[in-house]
């Protein structure tokens, strides 16, 4: 994906966590007090110090209100219901403001939840995508990976036959390919806690290996390609961060503690 303009889009709808909500008072995931600040300005800090980023988008869910005005380069969108609808609103507005620019450039989609990625490790996640050269990139970080740096965090993992991961909470995709899937996406957005409708669009057979740990990551990566019409890859990342995100008050609280450590004590 070298040469290619960047843009991202940042999701950030939800509602707080009811625990969360009798704590801080937050009504919106995105707005919920960490060390003082927002939820959302980490991880959009984090988009804005990257050097070669060209416009950010956030989707604020049903509404922009409670959000802070947008920084220079930031534009704020609401009304939307989930990712996929996010995902068609902002490719809408970034085809309509730049063109062929956007859709021959790449995407960076993330959601807010994963305040501890900094610059540098969301940098490093890009270079490292696009040496895969691939329409659609997922990190994802080995359980003992996680456990090394956040022993206390309780995440949902997959066994492999590389070995047992999570997915990060951030993708990097090539836009014009993505636009021709996203009936498809929209589909498996759907029925994503339904096993078996699923099974219908994947195959029976990738669900029973995923179940079992009987899965390779190439053989997931060629599976999935093959479903979804895209080129998929799967990026082994160093820096558990990424899939790290806000859930329950316990992880907010493991947050806390983290960002009172240096380096990140000043932030």
């Amino acid at each position: 994906m070298e040469g290619r303009e960047l843009y991202a889009l940042l999701t950030a709808g939800g509602d707080a966590p009811a625990e969360i909500r009798h704590r801080t008072g937050a009504l919106k995931k995105a707005l919920i007090p960490l060390k003082g600040r927002p939820l959302f300005t980490y991880l959009l800090d984090a988009t804005l110090a990257l050097p070669d980023i060209k416009r950010i988008l956030v989707s604020c869910g049903e509404s922009q209100e409670g959000f802070p005005p947008p920084p220079p380069n930031v534009e704020y969108f609401d009304r939307m219901h989930d990712i996929v609808e996010a995902i068609e609103h902002a490719c809408k507005l970034l085809q309509e403001q730049v063109g062929d620019a956007f859709l021959d450039g790449e995407l960076l989609i993330a959601s807010i939840d994963v305040p501890l990625m900094t610059s540098q490790q969301l940098g490093e996640m890009i270079e490292q995508s696009r040496a895969l050269k691939a329409d659609v990139v997922w990190p994802l970080v080995e359980k003992k990976v996680v456990e090394s740096k956040f022993p206390g965090s309780k995440r949902t993992y997959v066994k492999t036959r590389q070995g047992t991961y999570t997915g990060g909470n951030i993708f990097l995709v090539k836009p014009r390919p993505l636009l021709t899937r996203l009936g498809l996406l929209r589909r498996i957005f759907k029925h994503r806690k339904n096993p078996l409708a699923l099974a219908s669009i994947f195959g029976l057979g990738l669900i029973a290996k995923l179940l079992s740990g009987g899965i390779s990551i190439p053989q997931l990566e060629k599976n999935m390609s093959a479903r979804l019409g895209l080129q998929m890859r799967a990026l082994p990342f160093a820096h558990p961060e990424i899939a790290v995100d806000l859930d329950k008050l316990s992880d907010l609280e493991e947050m806390e503690e983290f960002l009172s450590r240096p380096p990140f004590a000043y932030r």
